[in-house]
């Protein structure tokens, strides 16, 4: 059969499109080899060479195969190992020429006082009171009668008014500005220490003042017994009343950060025993936590104070509890909502009682809280050691300052030393350490660096280049063969 002239020139430029095909492939493999021979990957050009036997060829798959495996094996390990997030806590003591005291708040157990009641109010508290472990009040008592009570003016009015006898600081006389009071929910104590704005510093030597913030003067102190705090306190006897801690005698103080968001003091700090002299050794100990995913720190938005604390946190989620139950706060809550007058207080008071006694799902726990613990804070530990006066003393000297020795406490509260400790959390296995570990597993077992990944992303854009030509001549092929037939 005789070919046309058409055909015969569609046939030459099939050869040719099937040359170009097959140098292509050629290109191809070139490429292939040229990399295997430059790559900073040892030992893989072994494989590929043509001019080592099989057997050589085989040793070297086997032994770059092993390696790979291997190295695998450790990088996955180790980005377990990183997404685990281990941490460390790293504790140090440092030393300085000044220490900032904390807010101490002191209040009595005796939370009324008995002058400032009239005898329906006197009634009121024993019906609360008097039966409170056994969750029983007294049936005669009509409720509405108390309805004028808010419990903030109530408080303010009948709560015992605990005024030192004597308060030295650094063997001076405290000044007026470091003297305050808090509200708690022990009733309206002292707080010396002021307030945020206002704190007292113990230093190396000298005399001490108190120190305003933003304002970084001050007059150094020395440190030890005698350059602290000393505070002498007695509790009238006379004005002794039913209430919530009735079976107690003496005082309960706290030991705080100056601005700390302490309202509730029945779970904190220690007591003063009536006669007794109560020294108190003071450490000061830093702590910077991490956030997540590391750590738990953290912080939530509080509608009552401007910077978070737990503390404050706990407080308002206590305060939410008690409006969810008895529709109002009690005095010491933060927050705008109505204060809670002594008629809710008594049926409140009541209806959570039934709720500890049935067990309810709905009683109060901190731990249901959603209040991180701060990233930063400061904390006071405090080593209590409680003294009783020489008799010998009190029958010489019974009254000191006003205070009736036999009857008075007296709190001494003070650094041993100018130290601190500071505990800082860090990551054990942080992306650096990650990075060392991958390419060290890569270096040793293969040879290869991080610049290898490069040549391999490199090699790979080349090779698809040529598949994707490869493809699209074929296709060109097929088309022009299907047209000219």
């Amino acid at each position: 059969m005789k070919l046309t002239e058409a055909q015969n020139k569609t046939l030459d430029n099939s050869e040719k499109e099937k040359q170009k095909l097959e140098n292509k492939t050629i290109a191809l493999w070139i490429a292939a080899l040229r990399f295997t021979d430059n790559t900073t990957m040892h030992g893989l050009r072994y494989v590929f060479r043509s001019d080592s036997n099989i057997m050589r060829r085989l040793i070297w798959f086997c032994f770059i195969l092993g390696g790979m495996s291997y190295c695998i094996y450790i990088m996955c390990r180790s980005v377990n190992d990183y997404f685990e997030y281990p941490t460390v806590m790293r504790s140090k003591t440092k030393y300085e020429p000044s220490s900032v005291f904390p807010a101490v708040i002191i209040c009595s157990y005796n939370i009324y006082q008995k002058s400032s009641l009239t005898p329906k109010e006197e009634r009121l508290l024993e019906s609360m009171f008097n039966n409170y472990g056994s969750k029983t009040f007294d049936k005669e008592i009509n409720v509405t009668d108390y309805e004028y009570l808010d419990g903030m003016e109530f408080m303010k009015r009948t709560s015992f008014k605990t005024v030192p006898d004597w308060c030295l600081f650094h063997s001076r006389e405290c000044r007026s500005e470091i003297m305050g009071t808090a509200v708690t929910d022990m009733g309206i104590c002292i707080r010396i220490g002021a307030n945020a704005s206002s704190t007292l510093e113990q230093t190396a030597i000298g005399v001490t003042k108190l120190r305003m913030r933003p304002s970084v003067s001050f007059y150094p102190t020395r440190k030890g017994l005698g350059e602290g705090l000393d505070v002498g306190l007695e509790q009238n006897e006379s004005e002794w009343t039913v209430g919530p801690y009735m079976y107690y005698s003496g005082f309960r103080v706290s030991i705080d950060p100056a601005d700390s968001h302490i309202t509730t003091l029945r779970h904190r700090g220690f007591s003063l025993l009536p006669g007794d002299i109560t020294d108190a050794v003071l450490s000061r100990k830093e702590t910077t936590l991490l956030p997540p995913p590391y750590g738990q720190c953290g912080e939530v938005k509080l509608a009552n104070y401007d910077r978070y604390t737990r503390r404050g946190c706990l407080n308002e989620c206590e305060a939410n509890y008690t409006i969810k139950q008895c529709g109002c706060r009690y005095y010491y809550h933060p927050g705008n909502e109505k204060t809670c007058n002594y008629a809710q207080v008594f049926v409140c008071l009541q209806e959570i009682m039934k709720l500890y006694e049935n067990q309810s799902k709905d009683i109060f726990s901190f731990s249901e809280c959603n209040c991180p613990q701060e990233c930063f804070y400061i904390e006071y530990k405090v080593s209590v050691t409680n003294t009783k006066r020489s008799p010998q003393y009190t029958s010489r000297f019974k009254f000191v300052g006003g205070l009736d020795l036999s009857k008075g406490t007296a709190l001494r509260l003070y650094y041993p030393n100018l130290e601190y400790t500071v505990v800082t959390e860090e990551a054990v296995y942080s992306f650096e350490k990650l990075m060392c570990d991958i390419g060290g597993a890569g270096g040793l077992f293969l040879g290869c660096s991080f610049a290898t990944l490069f040549e391999f992303c490199d090699f790979s854009f080349d090779i698809f280049w040529i598949w994707l030509f490869r493809k699209m001549q074929q296709r060109q092929r097929k088309n022009s063969i299907s047209v000219n037939s």
